[in-house]
């Protein structure tokens, strides 16, 4: 896009800085002497496509050439193509940037020549103008709200805390009890093998005393087997003499070596 203006370079600066400052955008200088003038704005992201439009001036006796175009940006390089998806938004920057400069820089020429000065137009495009976001005041019953949500999930968090305590304390209570039923189980099975080793060394000493207990008297006392033994005993419990005899197996009763 070409225009033609009865201004100076300055003045095209001036005007671009204006544009760019209601945009928020940066104005660059690629080259600037007294008879010509290389700008530049950048403009998209990197997920809609980055684009640059060019603004270069060139200085013709009392006024200057102005000239537009566009150009893509791809990892740090200037393609000389603008790709389809942003070919209409970089022609409406560029005749935006256009009528704000034709308009502006008219409105500084009639002030010039003794008329009432016209205020310079804003960018009233709502696709160009980027638009901060607004930081809003959080409510009073939404920050009631959020504490009350801190305060449930801090009893959460305890409870699952507490519930953690008292798995780990079921935990142990179980293992122990394993344990002991391991170690009684030892016990019981080892039991059988010592009796099986006892030699009987204490049965006597035993039977005899539990004999004494019952009022007998042995009057014979053999071994005729492994920890089996023949007692023939007087028994005084009526009162009177009773022979009688016994055959004690001692086998599977406790050791007492």
């Amino acid at each position: 896009m070409n225009l033609k203006l009865n201004t100076s370079i300055d003045s095209v600066y001036d005007s671009l800085t204006e544009f760019t400052n209601q945009l928020n955008k940066n104005l660059s200088i690629v080259d600037k002497n007294e008879s010509k003038a290389v700008y530049e704005i950048q403009f998209g992201d990197n997920w809609s496509g980055i684009f640059i439009v060019s603004i270069k001036v060139f200085k013709d006796k009392d006024s200057v050439l102005i000239t537009t175009g566009a150009h893509s940006l791809l990892l740090g390089k200037k393609l000389e193509f603008i790709p389809y998806s942003s070919r209409d938004k970089a022609k409406k920057y560029q005749t935006q940037i256009t009528n704000f400069l034709k308009e502006t820089l008219n409105a500084e020429n009639l002030t010039s020549e003794s008329k009432p000065a016209q205020p310079k137009k804003k960018v009233v495009d709502e696709d160009i103008v980027e638009k901060t976001p607004e930081i809003k005041e959080i409510p009073k019953s939404e920050k009631v709200k959020e504490s009350v949500l801190e305060v449930i999930t801090k009893e959460e968090l305890k409870q699952k805390d507490n519930q953690k305590k008292i798995f780990i304390g079921i935990f142990i209570i179980i293992g122990l009890f394993f344990i002991w039923m391991y170690n009684n189980k030892s016990s019981v099975y080892e039991s059988p093998i010592d009796v099986r080793k006892c030699n009987g060394y204490g049965d006597e000493n035993f039977i005899r005393s539990k004999m004494k207990q019952m009022d007998r008297d042995i009057i014979e006392f053999s071994e005729i087997g492994k920890r089996k033994y023949y007692i023939r005993y007087i028994s005084w419990k009526t009162g009177n003499a009773v022979n009688g005899d016994q055959i004690l197996d001692y086998k599977n009763a406790p050791c007492r070596d």
